[in-house]
């Protein structure tokens, strides 16, 4: 009995994303490493959640590491006056439908990743989006925005196109820490039943809209380019190292490279590598 290990290269080939983990059929086998499991903890579920929202973030990091490089655009649009969520939703759709021939005659695609924040009405409706860059600098871009933004105002920061930007916008984008300590609350909220036999049921199911919510605002382009990880059963050993040593050509990105214990009690290792070379390997 072995272990999975998952392998992912960007489209370019500068990033590999490396995960060893083992699931119900690949355990270990051995005692010693079977000991290594650590034992299953009450809340599993909102533990399981977390683990999700890990692999929706890293699946975003993915999307952006694809598609968009160095001094594309992080484009915010706000709304001079408060509107319904109807309006604003048809004057973005007019946005992106100029944005679209604007690119075309450009002989450029419009890819995005998009999301809209306040539709629920608790603040000025806004959003975000990551577009490929305009011509000219920063000013010129906005000044290019702003012919087809007609309600509002825009910023526009430059996408820094290394693995920590991409990570970092993911999060944001998918607004990790606010449904962490959503997840926290609700963690909190089950053990006070487990051990009280009553807790607050409405604010329980609050809690669950308000993270389908946040989820259900991020949209992306249909024309991403996306690359899939190759997944292979290893045999020759009971279960993966602790230690973890740079590919060929490669170095590891320590930052994001990281171990977590799945609902199971498994190890799940992660590892970011980078090419060294300014032209990377598209192999491994």
């Amino acid at each position: 009995m072995g272990y999975i290990q998952s392998i992912w290269i960007s489209a370019d080939g500068r990033y590999v994303i490396r995960t060893k983990y083992h699931s119900r059929r690949y355990q270990p086998q051995k005692t010693k490493n079977r000991e290594r499991r650590i034992a299953k903890h009450q809340g599993t579920s909102v533990c399981q959640s977390k683990i999700n929202l890990r692999h929706r973030v890293d699946e975003l990091a993915k999307l952006i590491l694809n598609n968009f490089k160095k001094n594309d655009l992080w484009v915010t649009i706000t709304l001079a006056h408060l509107v319904s969520y109807e309006e604003y939703k048809n004057v973005y759709e007019k946005m992106m439908r100029k944005l679209r021939s604007f690119y075309k005659k450009q002989g450029k695609e419009l890819k995005y990743i998009a999301v809209h924040e306040n539709i629920e009405g608790k603040g000025r409706l806004h959003g975000h989006m990551l577009i490929p860059s305009l011509r000219g600098n920063v000013s010129e871009a906005k000044e290019i925005l702003k012919k087809f933004w007609l309600v509002g105002d825009c910023d526009i920061r430059m996408y820094g196109g290394k693995f920590g930007d991409a990570k970092r916008l993911a999060s944001y984008i998918a607004k990790e820490e606010t449904v962490l300590s959503k997840l926290d609350e609700q963690a909190r909220l089950i053990a006070e039943y487990k051990k009280t036999g009553e807790t607050d049921i409405k604010r329980m199911m609050n809690i669950k809209q308000e993270i389908e919510s946040l989820r259900s605002n991020i949209c992306v382009s249909k024309n991403l380019v996306r690359t899939k990880a190759k997944k292979v059963i290893i045999t020759r050993a009971d279960t993966f190292s602790d230690k973890v040593r740079a590919r060929k050509g490669y170095h590891v990105v320590p930052e994001f490279s990281y171990s977590f214990f799945t609902e199971e009690g498994y190890e799940h290792q992660q590892t970011v590598f980078e090419a060294d070379e300014v032209e990377p390997f598209n192999t491994m």
